[in-house]
C-alpha cells in the first residue's frame, strides 16, 4: 500500500476480492449513493444520498474516477426528463453506505430520536457516521451520538432520513423561520418569524451555520446568507421548542377565553400537519380551567415579557422614576424594544418618545409599568370622567362619573379607550340608557376620583378645616398633585399656594372639596350678583339677580365663570362669563365680611334688634336651602344680645345709611357745595350708590331739582 494505517513498510497479502482496479474501491455492480450534489457543467445531477450504480472505470488511464447509472436523476424543472446515461464522477462522490454517508461523516438528528420510546438524540444532535448496518437494509446507517465524558458513546442504527450533514438538523428545502432578528454587519436582512428555506451547508468547516434563502429580505437583496442554528427554527413564527412565550391578547377557543394578554406559556411543538399560521403552546394556567395543549396563532404569542411585540407602542401606566428622577409621566408615549436583557424576567426594554429628563436612552420598565392602552390605563381599571363627555349631541357622563376600562379603541387608533360607565348620564330624569360601552379619548378619563387629574388647577368649594383649623377658604386655589394612598375614592391629594417663605401645604381633601370652577363655585350651584352686570353699556342684571353656574369660562381664563341668569335685564337668555368677585352663593349677592346696612327697623319676635342704617357684617347663608335670607352680625344689636341674626336680604345694603339704590330720600337740611345751595331741606331724591372710593360717611344721589340749575 501506498500507506499503511500501521505504520508497517512491509507488503500484504491480499483475497482477490479485496481488490479493485477501480478508484475508490468500488467493485463492477456495486449499489453507491451520491455523498453530496454532482455536477456536470452547471447542470445539477444528482442530490446527496441519490442511488446508483457502478458500471465500469472512467476513461483511459483516469485513476480517480468511476463511471455509474444514476437510479434517478436530478431535474431542476419538474417537467425536465434527463435520458438513463451513465455519468463519471469522482471517487470520492461517491459511497456505499445510504444516505450517501461516508464513514467519519459528522451528522445532525433531523428530529427526536427514540428506542422504544425512549428519547436518545434531541432534534440537531450531533452525532458521527461510524459505517453501514450489517446485512442488506440500504435504509439505515449506523451513528455514534456523543454523550456525557463519563458515559461511552451511544451506537444507533438510524433510518437515513433521520440525519443529515447540515447543522441543527435542517434538511435541503426544509421551510425555517428566523428565531431572532438576522443582521448583516448593521444592515437587518430579516426580522423575526421571517420564512426561509435551506439551501444546504454553510461553506468550509464551518458546523454552526445552515445556508438559507430568504423568501423576502428586508435589504430587498436576493443572496443566500449562512444563519447560525439557533437563529433558524422549523416552528412558524420563529418560537423554539421549550421557548417561554407570552399571550399577545386575550386567546379563544370557541367562546372560552384561554388566556389574557402576558399569559405565560411554553412552546411544545409545531401545530397539526401542514399548519404554517400555529404552533402548541401550554398554558401555565389556562383561564378556562383545562389543562390542554393550545393551538394559537403564532402572532398572538410573543417571546417578549408581558405579551409585548417588538416595536409595540406602549404607555406608562404610572408616572416612573429611575432613584430619585422622573422620567416618564403616567400615559407617556413609548415603543417596545425587547425584554431586558439577563435573567431579569420581570421587565421590558423601551423607548420614550420625550424623557421628562431629557435622557435619550432606553428604560426597562416592568410590565405592569406599561401597557397597550392609551393614557397608560389597564383593563379593569376604574377611571373617571375628567368633563362632560358626549357623543355627538348626547351628553353621556358627567365630569367624576365613574366607569371601568374594558380594552382598546377600534382598530390602530392610539387615542381612545373603550370604558363601561357605571351610570350613563340623562338629559333628562325619566330617560335610561342600555349598560353599553363607549369607546372615549384617553385625556377623558383618569384614575383620581372626581375626575381630576394631575396638576389640574381648582378651587376649594368651601371653607376647608383640618382638626377645627381653618387652612383655606372658599374659592382658595390649588392644584392636584396625586391620588390618596390605598383603595380610599372619595379623596385627593392637593397642593394649596402658602405664602412666599411658606412651603405649599398637600391636603387629602373630599372631591367634593374642590371644583376646577373659579371661586369654587359648582356646576349646577345657585348664585346671585354681587353688582350690577353689564356687557359694554347693556345692563344685563341687577345686584342680587339669581343665576345658575354652568362651567368655567372658556380657555385658560381661570378669573371667571359662566353662568345663565334667571332672567336677563336685556330680554336675551344666552349664558354669559362673570368674574368670580361678582357672582356668590349668598342671596341678595351679598358676600362673606361685607358690611352692610339695615334698609329699616329689624325685629326678631317683639324686640327691636336693628333700627335703619345700623351696620352689621355677613357671615354666611342661611338655615338650610333657604334662599331669602342670610347671616350678619350687627355692631351693636338693639336688645343687647351678642348673637348672629338670620335677616331678609331685603332688610339689608350694602350702601350707607341702610339705603338701596332707587330708594326715593329727603334733604334733611339745606344743602350746599362749598358756598353754593343745592337743594332745600324737604328736597326729593333718588339713592344711586354709595359714595366712590373710601369715604364711609356719604351715599351718592340725584336730585329732582337742584337750585345751582
Amino acid at each position: 500500500f501506498a500507506c499503511r494505517q500501521d505504520g508497517n513498510d512491509g507488503t500484504l497479502n491480499a483475497l482477490v476480492s479485496e481488490i479493485t482496479t477501480l478508484p475508490g474501491g468500488f467493485r463492477i455492480g456495486e449499489q453507491v449513493f451520491a455523498t453530496g450534489d454532482i455536477r456536470i457543467g452547471d447542470a445539477l445531477v444528482a442530490r446527496k444520498g441519490v442511488e446508483a450504480t457502478v458500471v465500469g472505470s472512467s476513461r483511459g488511464d483516469e485513476k480517480t474516477h468511476v463511471c455509474v447509472l444514476f437510479a434517478r436523476l436530478r431535474a431542476e424543472k419538474a417537467d425536465t426528463v434527463f435520458p438513463l446515461v451513465t455519468h463519471h464522477v469522482l471517487a470520492g462522490q461517491i459511497t456505499t453506505l445510504p444516505g450517501g454517508f461516508f464513514i467519519g461523516e459528522q451528522v445532525f438528528a433531523t428530529g427526536d430520536l427514540r428506542v422504544e420510546g425512549t428519547l436518545v438524540a434531541r432534534k440537531g444532535s450531533k452525532a458521527t457516521v461510524s459505517g453501514s448496518c450489517d446485512g442488506d437494509e440500504k435504509s439505515r446507517v449506523c451513528v455514534q451520538f456523543a454523550g456525557p465524558k463519563d458515559v461511552k458513546d451511544a451506537t444507533l442504527k438510524v433510518l437515513v432520513a433521520d440525519i443529515t450533514p447540515i447543522p441543527g438538523g435542517f434538511r435541503i428545502g426544509e421551510q425555517v423561520f428566523a428565531t431572532v432578528d438576522l443582521n448583516i454587519k448593521d444592515t437587518l436582512v430579516a426580522r423575526k418569524g421571517d420564512e426561509a428555506t435551506v439551501v444546504g451547508s454553510a461553506g468550509g468547516d464551518r458546523k454552526t451555520h445552515v445556508c438559507i434563502r430568504l423568501a423576502s429580505r428586508q435589504d430587498g437583496k436576493d443572496d443566500a446568507l449562512n444563519a447560525l442554528v439557533t437563529h433558524i427554527t422549523t416552528l412558524p413564527g420563529g418560537f423554539r421548542i421549550e421557548e417561554q412565550v407570552f399571550a399577545t391578547g386575550d386567546i379563544r377557543i370557541g367562546d372560552a377565553l384561554v388566556a389574557r394578554k402576558g399569559d405565560e406559556a411554553i412552546v411544545v411543538g409545531s401545530s397539526r400537519g401542514d399548519e404554517k399560521t400555529h404552533v402548541r403552546v401550554r398554558f401555565a394556567r389556562r383561564r378556562d380551567g383545562k389543562d390542554d395543549n393550545a393551538h394559537v396563532l403564532v402572532t398572538h404569542i410573543t417571546a417578549c415579557l408581558g405579551g409585548f411585540f417588538i416595536g409595540e407602542q406602549v404607555f406608562a401606566t404610572d408616572d416612573l422614576h429611575v432613584e430619585d428622577t422622573l422620567v416618564a409621566r403616567k400615559g407617556a408615549e413609548a415603543v417596545v424594544l425587547w425584554s431586558a436583557r439577563g435573567d431579569e424576567k420581570t421587565r421590558v426594554r423601551v423607548r420614550f418618545a420625550c424623557r421628562q429628563d431629557g435622557n435619550d436612552g432606553t428604560l426597562n420598565a416592568l410590565v405592569s409599568e406599561i401597557t397597550t392602552l392609551p393614557g397608560g390605563f389597564r383593563i379593569g381599571e376604574q377611571v373617571f370622567a375628567t368633563g362632560d363627555i358626549r357623543i355627538g349631541d348626547a351628553l353621556v357622563a358627567r365630569k367624576g362619573v365613574e366607569a371601568t376600562v374594558v380594552g382598546s379603541s377600534r382598530g390602530d387608533e392610539k387615542t381612545h379607550v373603550c370604558v363601561l360607565f357605571a351610570r350613563l348620564r340623562a338629559e333628562k330624569a325619566d330617560t335610561v340608557f342600555p349598560l353599553v360601552t363607549h369607546h372615549v379619548l384617553a385625556g377623558q378619563i383618569t384614575t383620581l376620583p372626581g375626575g381630576f387629574f394631575i396638576g389640574e388647577q381648582v378651587f376649594a368649594t368651601g371653607d376647608l378645616r383640618v382638626e377645627g383649623t381653618l387652612v383655606a377658604r372658599k374659592g382658595s386655589k390649588a392644584t392636584v398633585s396625586g391620588s390618596c394612598d390605598g383603595d380610599e375614592k372619595s379623596r385627593v391629594c392637593v397642593q394649596f399656594a402658602g405664602p412666599k417663605d411658606v412651603k405649599d401645604a398637600t391636603l387629602k381633601v373630599l372631591v367634593a372639596d374642590i371644583t376646577p370652577i373659579p371661586g369654587g363655585f359648582r356646576i349646577g350651584e345657585q348664585v346671585f350678583a354681587t353688582v350690577d352686570l353689564n356687557i359694554k353699556d347693556t345692563l344685563v342684571a341687577r345686584k342680587g339677580d339669581e343665576a345658575t353656574v354652568v362651567g368655567s369660562a372658556g380657555g385658560d381664563r381661570k378669573t371667571h365663570v359662566c353662568i345663565r341668569l334667571a332672567s336677563r335685564q336685556d330680554g336675551k337668555d344666552d349664558a354669559l362669563n362673570a368674574l368670580v368677585t361678582h357672582i356668590t352663593t349668598l342671596p341678595g349677592g351679598f358676600r362673606i365680611e361685607e358690611q352692610v346696612f339695615a334698609t329699616g327697623d329689624i325685629r326678631i319676635g317683639d324686640a327691636l334688634v336693628a333700627r335703619k342704617g345700623d351696620e352689621a357684617i355677613v357671615v354666611g347663608s342661611s338655615r338650610g336651602d333657604e334662599k331669602t335670607h342670610v347671616r350678619v352680625r350687627f355692631a351693636r344689636r338693639r336688645d343687647g344680645k351678642d348673637d348672629n341674626a338670620h335677616v331678609l336680604v331685603t332688610h339689608i345694603t350694602a350702601c350707607l345709611g341702610g339705603f338701596f339704590i332707587g330708594e326715593q330720600v329727603f334733604a334733611t337740611d339745606d344743602l350746599h357745595v362749598e358756598d353754593t345751595l343745592v337743594a332745600r331741606k324737604g328736597a326729593e331724591a333718588v339713592v344711586l350708590w354709595s359714595a366712590r372710593g373710601d369715604e364711609k360717611t356719604r351715599v351718592r344721589v340725584r336730585f329732582a331739582c337742584r337750585q345751582d340749575g
